[in-house]
């Protein structure tokens, strides 16, 4: 669980320091903070609102090393990344680590509903928080607009994401209670439908109707 969430650590950790950088706003101190706000966002306003202190990345300080590690990272190289070879924080490779993370947040953070004894549909809202309020604070900071709210982002329009966890995390909910004696395998389907969904969205621009 902690190798694929930190797929995640890592993307966000990079595009938010990639974001940051404009601001221009003491180097790569503001691209940690950044970085560490998009990256435990969701997950600490889930365990805040489940009552469970101290946050996880305050249990397992593994997030914090590699938050620390690739924003100041991400400050040194992006630039010639950028210059030398095209990419962008939209690039292929960006969105499938992405797509990754964002189906075991979505699953993760259902499950610890689950085992907290929370209601189905509140397990499913703490799937879409875990997945993407860490998103939320990183477009705050960055002086972005809030990209799970807009269908158009820079006069582009946004293929689905936050309803990709909307999906994978029902999946999780609904299955756990049904089959307990195979939960690799339920928490791998929850995974898979929203991470396919989301590859799916990115590849072939998939939105919701207007």
């Amino acid at each position: 669980d902690l190798r694929v969430a930190s797929l995640r650590v890592v993307r966000y950790t990079a595009t938010t320091a990639y974001d940051a950088l404009p601001l221009h706003s003491d180097g790569s101190s503001l691209s940690f903070v950044c970085a560490l706000n998009t990256c435990v966002g969701g997950g600490t306003t889930r365990d805040v609102l489940l009552g469970r202190v101290p946050v996880f990345w305050m249990r397992n300080v593994l997030y914090l090393q590699i938050i620390f590690l690739t924003s100041v990272l991400t400050f040194c190289c992006w630039p010639r990344i950028e210059r030398d070879l095209g990419g962008d924080d939209a690039h292929e490779a960006f969105c499938f680590a992405d797509a990754l993370g964002l189906g075991a947040f979505a699953v993760l953070s259902a499950d610890i509903a689950l085992k907290e004894s929370c209601q189905p549909l509140c397990c499913v809202i703490f799937g879409l928080v875990g997945a993407t309020f860490g998103g939320v604070t990183r477009d705050v900071l960055t002086k972005q607009p809030v990209r799970i709210l807009h269908a158009h982002v820079n006069g582009r329009p946004k293929s689905l994401y936050g309803f990709t966890a909307l999906v994978g995390a029902p999946v999780y909910v609904a299955l756990a209670p049904r089959f307990p004696d195979y939960p690799n395998c339920v928490a791998a389907t929850g995974f898979l439908a929203t991470a396919a969904l989301r590859v799916a969205a990115y590849t072939y621009k998939l939105t919701l109707p207007a």
